[in-house]
């Protein structure tokens, strides 16, 4: 079933520009999200994440300090400036 949901996954992100993350305390320990940000970077692609506003997270998924992502609060001027930004980049 796992090979199943990557193999969705990844069509979907192979049809985007940038890959946006929502992130919140418990995906740290995501291996779903690491794996999504890793195959979004394989592919090429623009990865932004994203927090709740006013929330202030105390980790990340080892895949957002490794690359360096932006990390965003779900601000719709910053929102639009960090997938813009990453879109030119990818």
């Amino acid at each position: 079933r796992a090979e199943y949901i990557k193999k969705k996954i990844s069509e979907r992100i192979e049809r985007c520009s940038v890959t946006l993350v929502y992130l919140t305390e418990n995906s740290a320990q995501s291996d779903w999200v690491n794996w999504e940000i890793t195959k979004s970077i394989e592919l090429g692609k623009g990865v932004v994440c994203v927090h709740k506003h006013g929330e202030n997270l105390t980790s990340y998924p080892k895949s957002v300090t490794e690359n360096n992502l932006p990390v965003v609060a779900w601000n719709h001027e910053a929102l639009n400036s960090a997938i813009a930004k990453a879109s030119s980049e990818s």
